[in-house]
């Protein structure tokens, strides 16, 4: 009688452990063309096949890490992808033919969200394919058509997508959303010229999912985006007489960022020096003189330093009696952003900016600020 006890105990203890489903994911789902077929999970580090029953369902579990982008497809020419978590419990539909225009995804947030990007993509593309093609014998304005109408459906895509980021910000589901392309030459959202989207994104993931690799990947290409922004800005530039004087914001002596757009509404002598530089310290008086008959007017000046040292920058200031007026400096000697902006190649070197923002003069030097001034002030 005991043994059959045991017995029984035993049993149940199976029967209930094989009720039990693995830790993990799941995946579920039914495809239609696909019965008898192998229907494929995949991603760089994943990779798993089940048959497709003769009713067309099918069912994975698995186990990963973290948070993971999964390709599902019995055709990889024609896979969708999926946004799988730890223990998901996620159910696809779909036509095995046709997958990435028929699957729905339920069972999570994120798995919805994308499945509705998607969705929104494939309704864009539809609509670009309705175009015809160019032929060689069509009239321009035919043409010019065309471009307008492909120009507009990219454009309301492009508002869908940055709204899509907003919403999912803090989901791995906005991750695929910054890299669609209607095309292999661009994609909708750049980096560059989106990058303060870009960067809300990368702020948001990197502090809901540090330790996602494909946020760290994110965050990785966002800082060679921004050194390239950064390089681009700093590239020398032929800054001629009534151009729009560029602007930038370097630290003060005491740390504080200051730019050439706070002083719009006066006219600015941009003067760019440094401690080391002997013509410079020669210059710097008949800037104190510059300064003290026309500041009352509505004239500034704005130093910039080419220093690499602070304390050398500071005790020059103090030395020549400059301290009237705004200075700054990132201390990067000849890599001094806002020299390289101007397309300085030696110092000292100046450009007299209107209170609008326009360079009128440059390298005014001894009698010509004061006679330049004059003309200005003393109409």
């Amino acid at each position: 009688m005991r043994r059959f006890i045991l017995l029984i105990q035993v049993m149940l203890i199976f029967m209930v452990a094989c009720d039990v489903e693995p830790e993990g994911f799941t995946i579920r789902g039914k495809l239609s063309n696909a019965a008898g077929k192998m229907v494929f999970l995949t991603s760089d580090e994943y990779r798993d096949s089940t048959l497709v029953s003769p009713e067309g369902s099918f069912t994975f579990f698995g186990q990963i890490p973290e948070a993971e982008f999964l390709y599902l497809y019995v055709n990889p020419a024609n896979s969708v992808l999926l946004l799988v978590d730890t223990i998901d419990n996620l159910e696809v539909n779909g036509d095995a033919e046709d997958l990435f225009n028929t699957f729905e995804v339920k069972g999570s947030k994120n798995a919805e969200a994308i499945t509705e990007l998607y969705e929104k993509f494939a309704d864009r593309l539809a609509e670009l394919r309705q175009i015809a093609p160019p032929t060689p014998d069509e009239p321009d304005s035919v043409l010019l058509a065309k471009r307008e109408t492909a120009g507009k459906i990219i454009t309301n895509h492009r508002d869908y997508l940055r709204n899509y980021v907003r919403e999912n910000i803090s989901s791995l589901a906005v991750l695929p959303a910054l890299y669609q392309s209607f095309d292999t030459r661009s994609y909708v959202l750049n980096p560059e010229t989106d990058y303060e989207l870009f960067k809300e994104v990368d702020d948001s993931l990197m502090a809901n999912h540090p330790g996602s690799k494909h946020v760290k990947q994110l965050h990785a290409n966002l800082i060679e985006v921004k050194r390239k922004i950064d390089f681009e800005k700093s590239r020398p530039k032929d800054v001629t007489e009534n151009a729009e004087a560029p602007d930038f914001s370097v630290p003060d002596p005491e740390g504080n960022e200051i730019s050439l757009s706070s002083l719009k509404g006066k006219y600015v002598l941009l003067d760019f020096w440094a401690s080391w530089c002997s013509p410079c310290r020669i210059e710097n008086p008949t800037l104190v003189n510059a300064y003290e008959k026309f500041h009352s007017k509505g004239f500034e000046i704005f130093q910039v330093s080419l220093d690499k040292s602070k304390d050398a920058w500071v005790k020059a200031i103090e030395k020549d009696g400059l301290k009237k007026w705004k200075h700054a400096s990132d201390l990067k000697f000849w890599q001094c952003v806002p020299a390289r902006q101007y397309g300085v190649q030696s110092i000292p070197a100046n450009f007299l900016i209107t209170p609008d923002g326009k360079i009128i003069a440059k390298n005014l030097r001894g009698a010509a600020l004061e006679q330049k001034l004059s003309e200005i002030f003393n109409k």
